[in-house]
């Protein structure tokens, strides 16, 4: 398995949940596809405004990820004994597409 993503619903926010995933698989977009599709899924499917991205400090690789789906830095809070940067997504634009399948 390359890695896992999906929502977890929070009283506070909705928010993206990204697990690291096998090493091996950095550095092919793996992430950034999951995560879209998470995100259109949040905004089309299920009619979600607002989601957000809690990424450990120093975590460049999941920031990168963020912005590049058009997530922005909000502040850092404390979050499970540690720290946590919120990045948030406005769901109301067209941004976020669905991905479309490979064409054969």
């Amino acid at each position: 398995m390359a890695g896992a993503c999906g929502l977890h619903w929070a009283l506070v926010a909705s928010r993206l949940r990204s697990v690291r995933g096998d090493g091996r698989f950095w550095g092919r977009g793996y992430a950034t596809e999951a995560a879209a599709a998470v995100i259109s899924m949040a905004r089309v499917d299920l009619g979600w405004r607002r989601l957000i991205s809690l990424i450990v400090p120093g975590n460049e690789r999941s920031k990168a990820v963020a912005r590049r789906l058009g997530g922005t830095y909000e502040k850092t809070i404390p979050f499970r004994d540690h720290v946590a940067e919120i990045f948030a997504y406005a769901l109301e634009s067209d941004v976020v597409d669905r991905p479309q399948p490979p064409r054969e």
